[in-house]
């Protein structure tokens, strides 16, 4: 006699047992039950997805990963365009059908009718809970795809971080930094070839600014700084007296969005205060704390860490600093 297997009515069951038989399945068998439909999404959405990061990668596709303890489950959400021959960069258009890998054996492959890569995107942030991306990463690769409908696709997002590989031509770099922008911006070893391009992502009203730079900053690099806080890795070559006249500058109320300024040095170099500080009033804290007034009743708090070959300015409004 056959024997007929039934469905498991999982929804039917009370909604302790229901919520324990999601909460004991592993994240991707529950991220395919919350596509399911609205009232499964919504049972996974109560159970949670503990996921640490979203993070966007632009490369020969446009891949979302999401960071489960401390494990990578990337998809990619966008048609692939392996081989580009380099003419006029292509439309980003959602994939038919969505994949990621479970194990090197195992794939899972998703398919929703009418999904667009923002459609997905949100799925994720709804049944994780989490309501920002970590940061989107462009890659060389990328550069085959419209910057336009790159922007379009993520503007609805709360993206924290832009990243700009040092392989990405000049070229597309500027455009991404024109076009895309997110509350923070890194940007690694030789990305500008020409330091005006650096003075155009400065000036954005970004929060953060990082770069590691290998040609000199300019004075009017710094003056064109618009961020609250901007992070170098400099070498030996940049100059301490232009550092004192972005200082003196300072002081007359420039840029009242700054908060933190960070220079470290390459290799073992103990910065002269002496060049530094010249000609600015300051009190002498500590052998190396030094604080000082600026503008509007602004103070300043410069600490020289000669153990790690970097120099650090805190701004407050106020008579107190958070160092």
């Amino acid at each position: 006699m056959a024997v007929v297997a039934s469905r498991f009515p999982l929804l039917r069951l009370p909604i302790k047992a229901l919520n324990h038989a999601v909460k004991t399945m592993d994240i991707l068998d529950r991220i395919s039950l919350s596509l399911v439909s609205k009232v499964t999404k919504s049972v996974v959405v109560r159970c949670g997805v503990s996921i640490s990061f979203i993070r966007f990668y632009m490369q020969e596709a446009f891949f979302v990963t999401l960071t489960h303890q401390n494990l990578d489950f990337t998809w990619c959400l966008s048609q692939r365009h392996k081989t580009w021959d380099g003419s006029n960069p292509v439309e980003l258009t959602a994939a038919s059908v969505v994949q990621v890998a479970k194990s090197r054996t195992e794939n899972y492959r998703w398919k929703k009718e009418g999904f667009e890569i923002k459609d997905w995107i949100k799925h994720f942030q709804d049944i994780t809970r989490i309501h920002y991306i970590h940061r989107i990463v462009f890659g060389k690769e990328g550069e085959r795809f419209d910057v336009d409908s790159v922007a379009r696709t993520i503007k609805p997002f709360n993206v924290n971080a832009l990243v700009v590989s040092n392989e990405c031509s000049s070229k597309y770099a500027n455009s991404i930094f024109k076009k895309v922008h997110t509350n923070h911006i890194s940007l690694v070893r030789n990305l500008f070839p020409r330091k005006v391009a650096l003075g155009k992502v400065l000036i954005q009203n970004s929060n953060t600014v990082y770069t590691h730079t290998n040609f000199p900053i300019k004075l009017n690099d710094l003056l064109m700084m618009n961020c609250e806080v901007f992070d170098m890795q400099a070498r030996r070559n940049f100059s301490l007296k232009i550092f004192n006249r972005f200082l003196k500058i300072w002081r007359t109320g420039f840029n009242r969005r700054l908060t933190r300024v960070m220079i470290k040095f390459s290799g073992n170099f103990a910065p002269d205060k002496n060049v530094i500080l010249k000609g600015i009033d300051y009190i002498e804290v500590t052998p190396t704390r030094f604080d000082f007034r600026g503008a509007n009743g602004s103070r300043a708090t410069l600490l020289f860490q000669h153990r790690l070959s970097r120099i650090m300015l805190f701004v407050s409004d106020g008579n107190r600093i958070q160092l």
